[in-house]
């Protein structure tokens, strides 16, 4: 039994830890005013329990719970609670684990018989083993809150914020059967245990392994026949765009080439052999002896010399 009361215990103080991500204020009320009605069930030590279990404690708790349930039934308002208590939510959690630890002082009593027979050496490895478990406590407990604000969030996005009070009910519903359950029947603190840590998984699993693989894929640009090409091929296609066929079906006309004003006034006219006549001229000049100037001077046409 003495493994047993072990491991009951440790289910026992995650389970309520993590319900502290549900509703942290509910959670430690009830902690409250179930030792306030009988302190050998969680044997709380002196501080913590005058901490919890007092009447000034169990007032202000009640009032916070109360105002947490009206808010989270507001769309809006339920989403600033949620991002406030992602700060509450590891402090409450520590002050709910630190109200468990008794339960493992009774299964160290029972293993050994009467604590004051325990060895420094026990004593160390228990003060160690609840150091481990606040910690681990503190970040099942962020991680149920991920999972509660992600279901919050798909039931926004399904019915518009009317379902926001009927998730605050169940969560209501969950923590206080969650947290009953495990203090007075200590095996269900185990099947509760499991539950709490699937969903922590698929709260981190979602909110911080598939959120980067969303980043790290790109969509590529899709082609005109609807499948996706490369960036590289992309890039191409925008600089050198592909020329299309004229809407008749004939193939595109290679573009004409404008000529400037002064090109067309350069190039001169060609000249048909048939209405020239070319004539040779002796040129008598001192300075260019030998020198044969040739002179082209148009003709009528033959049609104007038969008329």
């Amino acid at each position: 039994m003495g493994v047993f009361d072990w491991l009951t215990s440790t289910a026992l103080s995650l389970t309520v830890s993590g319900n502290t991500g549900i509703s942290p204020f509910l959670t430690l009320l009830l902690l409250g005013c179930i030792e306030r009605s009988d302190p050998t069930l969680l044997n709380m030590d002196g501080w913590i329990e005058a901490l919890l279990s007092s009447w000034i404690s169990i007032i202000v708790l009640a009032i916070l719970t109360l105002l947490e349930f009206i808010g989270k039934c507001v769309p809006v308002v339920d989403e600033i609670i949620d991002s406030v208590e992602v700060f509450v939510v590891p402090v409450l959690s520590i002050f709910s684990s630190l109200g468990t630890m008794g339960v493992l002082d009774l299964a160290a009593e029972s293993v050994s018989g009467d604590r004051r027979h325990l060895g420094s050496t026990s004593d160390s490895l228990l003060m160690f083993f609840k150091v481990v478990l606040v910690i681990v406590g503190i970040v099942l407990a962020l991680a149920i809150h991920f999972f509660k604000m992600l279901i919050r969030m798909i039931g926004l996005a399904s019915c518009a914020g009317c379902c926001q009070p009927c998730i605050t009910i169940t969560e209501i519903c969950i923590v206080v059967s969650g947290v009953l359950l495990a203090i007075f029947i200590r095996q269900i603190a185990i099947v509760t245990l499991i539950l709490l840590l699937a969903a922590a998984g698929y709260a981190v699993k979602k909110k911080f392994f598939d959120k980067d693989e969303n980043e790290n894929e790109a969509p590529a640009p899709a082609t005109p026949s609807g499948q996706t090409a490369s960036p590289a091929l992309a890039r191409n296609d925008e600089e050198n765009p592909p020329t299309l066929p004229a809407a008749t079906g004939q193939p595109a006309a290679p573009p004409e080439k404008e000529s400037t004003p002064e090109q067309a006034s350069d190039t001169p006219p060609p000249i048909n052999p048939e209405f020239v006549q070319i004539e040779t001229i002796q040129n008598s000049s001192d300075q260019d002896d030998g020198a044969i100037e040739i002179e082209a001077t148009p003709v009528e046409a033959k049609e104007n010399k038969a008329a």
